[in-house]
């Protein structure tokens, strides 16, 4: 049985256009369908559509894989031994607010896996893991001290859950979100003197500095955006996660007609 990323109501999509085509239609569904202004979205996910790790947010944050990560009807395989993918550093050092998600497939809880991290042993602007045997959600800064902050509720095993977390520099809080739904603990308190950036290269599947905690399992959308999205934004990437590519109209523009007249032609891919 396939454990690869398929939602019978709502199914992945190929590819189908350009990279240029897929940003303008990212750019265009994230204000229509989820109400999120595009110039937020830092990074989509790497690996989306397979290899080379294409980021499809405009951001140019490109991914690198390394070890075996293979890729299978839309997700990322982690083996847990050496696997992950490096992203480009830059704009990826938020200090202030953030929203991390990711659809996530654990195999085993025997050691923490870290989802995506940019951590460094001096600064880290943000770390998020399921911690080993209690299956909790943590994030993890460091700045003037190590900060730990962990969820109430546990992700299982063997599943696809969709995981956010999200740190919103306005009220000081930070929260965790599984499958759509806010975390029973609610939000939490957190020191932003606790959150500083580094120059370490971003990674998916495992620690930051690279000193193990490599996922066991398949991950697909990792998405940062540098906003505290709301519950209700929440809600509707879990419910419908793909429509952030679906195709839209585009506006192409023939030779002048005449002086400053133009022939508008819509072409729909």
């Amino acid at each position: 049985m396939s454990i690869f990323l398929r939602h019978s109501h709502n199914v992945k999509p190929e590819r189908w256009g350009s990279e240029a085509d897929i940003q303008y239609a990212i750019r265009k569904n994230s204000e229509k369908i989820y109400g999120v202004d595009p110039d937020t979205n830092c990074l989509i996910m790497p690996g989306f559509w397979g290899f080379p790790c294409l980021d499809f947010s405009g951001k140019q944050n490109h991914g690198t894989p390394y070890g075996g990560v293979a890729y299978h009807s839309g997700s990322l395989d982690f083996d847990g031994g050496d696997d992950y993918v490096e992203v480009t550093d830059n704009p990826l050092d938020i200090t202030g607010s953030i929203s991390i998600s990711g659809w996530v497939y654990r195999k085993t809880n025997t050691v923490t896996h870290h989802i995506i991290s940019k951590n460094a042993l001096a600064n880290t602007p943000f770390q998020i893991a399921m911690v080993a045997t209690t299956n909790v959600l943590r994030s993890y800064t460091r700045g003037i001290a190590p900060e730990t902050i962990d969820s109430t509720d546990t992700v299982s095993l063997n599943a696809w859950h969709n995981i956010v977390f999200v740190r919103d520099f306005s009220t000081v809080k930070v929260t965790f979100y599984i499958d759509g739904i806010q975390d029973s603990g609610g939000w939490q308190a957190y020191d932003p003197n606790d959150v500083a950036a580094n120059d370490i290269t971003a990674k998916i599947g495992c620690i930051g500095n690279l000193s193990g905690n490599f996922l066991n399992g398949p991950i697909s959308e990792v998405r940062i955006n540098n906003i505290a999205l709301t519950a209700k934004q929440i809600a509707l990437f879990y419910a419908r996660p793909w429509d952030l590519y679906r195709r839209v109209g585009r506006t192409y523009y023939s030779v002048a007609a005449a002086p400053s007249v133009y022939i508008p032609q819509i072409m729909i891919f």
